[in-house]
């Protein structure tokens, strides 16, 4: 539910995503909230993560649960910006929630409904 959505929301704002990925790197405020928002998000996951791994509900060897957080957003905001700059329509943005639940799943520890 929280990929489709982030997926739907990027897409109806794809003008101010879109910019705000291209120029992440060459205007200072832009990078600034960027950066403050992907590394809450990712300290977030990892909670989530440690907390799958401590229920024995994820696999407890292999990177640790920041490292990994941070290789899913990555992984996600890189693919919502290939997405965006593609202007993909309704059956790619389908593939793509498809194919990141199946991943953060497996990433997380938990399964896909």
């Amino acid at each position: 539910t929280t990929i489709a959505a982030a997926v739907t929301i990027a897409r109806r704002n794809s003008g101010v995503v879109r910019s705000a990925l291209d120029n992440r790197w060459t205007d200072a405020a832009i990078d600034a909230v960027w950066t403050s928002y992907f590394d809450r998000t990712v300290d977030r996951v990892a909670t989530l993560i440690e907390r799958e791994r401590e229920a024995g509900l994820a696999a407890t060897a292999g990177p640790p649960a920041t490292a990994m957080a941070r290789a899913l957003m990555h992984m996600t905001m890189e693919s919502l910006h290939e997405l965006l700059r593609a202007g993909g329509g309704e059956r790619q943005a389908g593939e793509l929630v498809e194919t990141l639940t199946v991943l953060w799943a497996r990433g997380v520890g938990t399964h896909p409904a």
